[in-house]
């Protein structure tokens, strides 16, 4: 199960700017999956929602848990969807590490343990931008510019990518019988009790609808005249390529219509990504040189999240 190519999530080095928050704790009840949310910030409880500061800290720690080797610095992206699909050789006569999940031992202690992380782990990040979006309502005095709108519209984005990463793992092939019946739970504002599991045709009505308002809170990204670069007088705005910008909106919007079979809507979505690849998101991997010095080719990259796990 490949992630698009449109959306390259790809693992460096953390960027000294980013401000590391200790992310809201959840914690999860083995049957009846129960949700309860406490915050425990590296800031005082009166000052981390009384400022902009406070909210942006918020958001780029969930940045920094998004990108670990846990989630999408490795095992949600690189690793389980890959081995899965038997996409990696591994050499049995070294350590075989996911033995047990190439050949789907799905009662294996090991395999349980990879996706009980991976399930958790992301409904942890949910739980948090949750929590970032619900303190933060009536408060866009706080915020200068057009910075409350991207911080909304980066979140309410993300939210929606790991719901449908979520759903394409654990749920059915679309339009398939399965597709009427429970698939995951969708959070889409926090709460203390469990969600029921959503069926998978309601749940990608969510995504579509929660998609568009993320698409309108970022139609004034800098990404769509300035590029990657972003607004190089507000250092919160610059490198857009490593948030949840207004394309890698549009590219996300493209999968999930794609998914539905909704080919229409998928191809205008991806036509807004498809007219600025030249000028914003150049293909630069057919010089000789670039692979070599870059060979992640940072310089089509819609999205990448950037991790400091070794």
């Amino acid at each position: 199960m490949p992630h698009s190519n449109t959306i390259t999530i790809m693992k460096k080095r953390k960027i000294g700017y980013i401000a590391l928050l200790s992310l809201i704790s959840i914690t999860l009840g083995a049957c009846d999956k129960y949700l309860d949310i406490r915050p425990e910030t590296s800031i005082p409880d009166e000052e981390a929602y009384n400022s902009s500061t406070g909210f942006k800290t918020h958001l780029n720690g969930v940045y920094l848990k998004f990108s670990t080797q846990a989630l999408y610095g490795g095992k949600a992206n690189m690793v389980l969807p890959e081995v899965l699909a038997h996409r990696y050789y591994q050499n049995q006569l070294e350590p075989w590490v996911y033995k047990n999940l190439t050949i789907y031992s799905w009662a294996s202690g090991d395999v349980k343990s990879h996706f009980s992380s991976l399930w958790f782990g992301t409904y942890q990040l949910i739980a948090n931008l949750n929590t970032l979006l619900e303190e933060a309502k009536g408060k866009e005095s706080l915020f200068s510019g057009n910075d409350y709108n991207i911080m909304k519209g980066e979140a309410i984005a993300m939210r929606s990518f790991l719901h449908f990463d979520l759903l394409r793992l654990y749920g059915p092939v679309y339009n398939s019988a399965d597709s009427v019946l429970p698939a995951i739970p969708y959070y889409s504002f926090r709460s203390a009790t469990a969600m029921p599991y959503l069926k998978a045709n309601a749940l990608v009505d969510s995504l579509v609808r929660d998609l568009n308002v993320a698409a309108d809170l970022l139609k004034e990204d800098p990404v769509k005249t300035n590029g990657k670069a972003g607004n190089r007088d507000n250092s919160w705005l610059t490198k857009r390529n490593y948030r949840f910008n207004y394309f890698a909106v549009k590219a996300l919007q493209a999968r999930v219509y794609s998914w539905r079979r909704d080919t229409v809507n998928a191809m205008a979505a991806a036509q807004e990504v498809i007219d600025v690849q030249p000028a914003f998101f150049a293909f630069d991997g057919n010089s000789a040189t670039v692979p070599v010095n870059d060979p992640a080719l940072t310089g089509d990259v819609l999205l990448a999240a950037e991790t400091s796990d070794d």
